[in-house]
């Protein structure tokens, strides 16, 4: 019942959560569907809002998912969306310049 309760107060943000989490992991609904016993419109109706999921599907996509339930209820701040958005770049700079200095090596 606590659960239950609990995604009321959290106002749905796990809605998009599961869908980031999931695509993130290059899972699609049907195999999140498959991997929990659940149909795919199951899935869908979470993730669209139009259902809310029982405490059981929602452990089960957050095993599956490999996080916590807490964490399917995490919203990102601005901050938080910079700083991703920031170690991307970086990452990006990293893999381009480490491309350089070996292409430059081998010449």
């Amino acid at each position: 019942m606590g659960v239950i309760i609990m995604l009321k107060m959290k106002d749905k943000h796990y809605i998009n959560n599961i869908a980031e989490l999931r695509n993130n992991k290059d899972i699609s609904q049907t195999q999140l569907a498959n991997a929990i016993g659940v149909e795919t419109s199951t899935i869908s109706r979470i993730e669209t809002g139009k259902s809310d999921p029982s405490a059981v599907t929602l452990f089960a996509i957050a095993k599956c998912l490999e996080v916590t339930v807490d964490e399917l209820y995490t919203e990102k701040t601005a901050e938080q969306i910079k700083f991703e958005k920031e170690q991307e770049f970086f990452k990006r700079s990293i893999r381009y310049y480490t491309s350089v200095a070996t292409n430059g090596k081998k010449q």
